[in-house]
Parts: structure tokens; C-alpha cells; sequence
């Protein structure tokens, strides 16, 4: 499985400039077997949440793959269009499975947000298991044709998994689904993937364009060390120049993603960055406060994007501490009101260095205390010290 290039949105925060490299394992299973589910088309069915939003599906023997007929649907005229082809095949729960669709598509104006494949685990009884799966849209293309694909560990207790193809949100598009298939795959390998986060604020800078070369000569040095992924800073075109935050923003996609998208291609890796977006006179902006967080749907955004699932495991046990420690900070709302709380210090947004601090009280909550020597009591302190932030 080749690596793609690829961009995504998202926000940071500014810091003086570093370039830190982090490692992480992320498995790669390229390897297929002898078990897989064939493509034909007349094994599909189609369905729609309701009527009035049905597009228009149909099996089309004109628009060919491989001199194979295809799965279509479109829009009809109807800009809340939303329907979906599905099948549910026989999976072996704890294996690894490969996801793999083409498609093509004509007059779709965002084919991100209009076309969209999805994975539900069902058990033997027929309900719902495991998590929702997105395989992610690579930007290879077979003869013009664009390639969904993704690989997946079967959950402990799913027998079947229902393949979806998805089209939504377009009145005047089509799209055209063809040789999908649901391979048994082997783990061949796993490799480092090396993480870059750029901590750089711009200084005189003219124009959002002059900052965005600024962070290419960054992102060429990151890309020199190897790294696989390179995070830019919040608000990465504002920052240093006279711009204001609606002067700043832009659509997505739009230049600067663009730009970037050229920068990623160039080096073959993916980058990360937070800008300033614009929808007619909205300008979508996100501000840090004190006081309770909203509800955050990285993890959700991270499925979407293909993440391996033991990063988002991991990444939901984080988010289960945080949510913890805001609970606990706001226990005494009821007796003290919001404002009182809202105005502790400990109120303030926790950052991970606060969750390392934590886990180590939470250490030192579970030791028994009575059971320990002077010397050893010293030596649990001295260390709980040594890792506080």
C-alpha cells in the first residue's frame, strides 16, 4: 500500500519555532489471501433513508470498468439527495480485512463531502457491533478512475460486515461505483512514522501567501529528517501579518490548501494545518476560554481520516481522563454557581501536561501507603516527584 499525500485541517497552537520529531508504529498490511468477496453488481441493493431525499440508482451497463457494468446514483435535481448502495458479506472476527472500491464522478462539486463508503459490524444475531468504519479516499487513480481503500481488523464478535457506497448532497452529480471488493489480508510489516510539529509564528509578513513560503522552507527541512506527517501551527496565514480574521479567511478548499496540497505532494508526506475558513460571510473560527470545554469530535474526524484504531484507542483513553478531570473540577458548581467555578484556576483548559501530572496522582492514590518502609515511601516521592511537569 503506497503512502499518499494528503492534507488536513485542523487547529494547534502557536509556540517559538521548533522542529520535533516524534515516532509512532502504525501498521501496514499489504498481503492478500485466498479468502475475498468478488464484485458483482446484482448482489447489491440500494436504500434510502426516506423518499423525498432518494436519488436516482441504477445499474449502468454504458459506464464501464474493466468491461464490468457499475453501481450509480444520482442527484436528480436534489440538493438534500442522500442514498446508498449496500452488501453484507461473511467476515472472520480478529482477522484483518482490505476495503477497496473505484469510482468516478461527473458535475460532483466536492467529492470529499459527496461521496463517502462506510463499514458496519454486525454479529450473529444481526446488531450492531464495533465502530463505524470511513475508508479513506486515496488520490490515486486507475485510467481516471479514484480508489477508496482501507484495512481493517474484524471485531471479536462481527460475522458479517455491511459495505455501504454513499452519495449525498448534490443535486446535479453522479457517481459511478465499480470493483469493490473485501479481501482477507496478512500483516506483512510495521513501520516508524515520523511526526513533525513546526512551532513557528511569522514576523512582517505581507501577505498569507508570503507566510505560507515561510512554513515550505520548514516544512522541507522536516521533510529532509523524514518525516511522514508535519503539523503547522493555528491560524497559520494570520499570523504576522496586517490581516484581520475575516480579511485572513478563505474557502476550504481554496488557495492556501492548494498550496499546501502542492508542498505535501512534492515531499510525499501529509501536513496538518489550522486555517481560517470562509462560507459566503461566515467565518468559521474556533476561540479557547476558561470554563468547560465543548464536546470534541477529533476522534470522529480521525476515524473519517483512516486512522489506525489503536491511535484512537489510545486517544479515547485520553479523552475519558480529560473529561474526568473537568468533571471533577466542576463537582461544586451546584453549591458554589458557575461563575465561581469558571473563575478557579483549576478551571482552566487542561492541557496534557496536566493528564501526566494526574496520572501520576493517580499513582500515588492507588499506592498503600501502610505497607511501605520509610525508605521506600521516600524513594515513591523522590520518583512521583521527578515526573511532575
Amino acid at each position: 500500500m503506497k503512502k499518499v499525500s494528503m492534507l488536513i485541517i485542523s487547529f494547534t497552537h502557536i509556540k517559538p519555532f521548533t522542529i520535533t520529531c516524534l515516532i509512532a508504529a502504525f501498521s501496514f498490511f499489504v498481503r492478500t489471501s485466498a479468502l475475498c468477496q468478488q464484485f458483482n453488481v446484482d448482489e447489491w441493493k440500494f436504500e434510502s433513508q426516506r423518499k423525498a431525499i432518494e436519488p436516482v440508482a441504477y445499474i449502468d451497463s454504458t459506464t464501464l470498468f474493466n468491461n464490468e457494468k457499475t453501481l450509480a446514483i444520482k442527484g436528480a435535481g436534489k440538493d438534500y439527495a442522500d442514498g446508498h448502495w449496500y452488501n453484507e458479506v461473511s467476515v472472520e472476527p480478529g482477522k484483518y480485512f482490505q476495503f477497496r472500491s473505484y469510482f468516478t464522478t461527473t458535475s460532483v462539486d466536492e467529492p470529499h463531502r459527496s461521496i463517502v463508503t462506510r463499514i458496519l459490524w454486525e454479529n450473529a444475531k444481526g446488531e450492531q457491533v464495533g465502530y463505524t468504519e470511513y475508508p479513506a479516499m486515496l488520490t490515486e487513480t486507475r485510467n481516471g478512475w479514484k480508489l477508496f481503500e482501507e484495512t481493517y481488523k474484524i471485531p471479536a464478535d462481527a460475522t458479517k460486515a455491511k459495505l455501504e457506497l454513499h452519495y449525498r448532497w448534490d443535486a446535479d452529480g453522479t457517481v459511478h461505483f465499480a470493483d469493490v471488493s473485501f479481501k482477507k489480508t496478512d500483516i506483512v510489516r510495521q513501520r516508524m512514522v515520523r511526526v513533525a510539529t513546526i512551532n513557528y509564528r511569522p514576523r512582517n509578513s505581507k501577505s498569507s501567501v508570503e507566510n505560507l513560503q515561510k512554513f515550505s522552507s520548514f516544512i522541507e527541512k522536516a521533510a529532509a529528517q523524514k518525516a511522514d506527517i508535519v503539523c503547522l501551527p493555528e491560524e497559520s496565514t494570520l499570523a504576522g501579518t496586517d490581516l484581520n480574521y475575516v480579511s485572513a479567511s478563505e474557502p476550504v478548499p481554496g488557495p492556501t490548501t492548494e498550496f499546501l496540497g502542492g508542498v505535501a505532494k512534492k515531499y510525499n508526506l501529509y501536513i496538518v494545518a489550522g486555517l481560517l475558513e470562509k462560507d459566503g460571510d461566515v467565518v468559521f473560527l474556533h476561540k479557547l476560554q476558561r470554563g468547560k470545554a465543548s464536546k470534541s469530535y477529533g476522534i470522529a474526524v480521525a476515524r473519517l481520516a483512516g486512522l489506525p484504531q489503536i491511535v484512537i484507542e489510545r486517544a479515547k483513553s485520553v479523552l475519558e481522563k480529560l473529561e474526568k478531570y473537568e468533571l471533577a473540577v466542576f463537582a461544586d458548581e451546584s453549591k458554589h454557581g458557575i461563575q465561581r467555578a469558571a473563575s478557579m484556576k483549576a478551571a482552566a483548559q487542561v492541557s496534557l501536561f496536566a493528564i501526566s501530572n494526574e496520572n501520576v496522582l493517580d499513582e500515588l492514590r492507588s499506592t498503600d501507603v501502610a505497607s511501605l518502609s520509610g525508605d521506600e515511601a521516600k524513594r515513591v516521592l523522590e520518583d512521583a516527584k521527578k515526573r511532575l511537569v
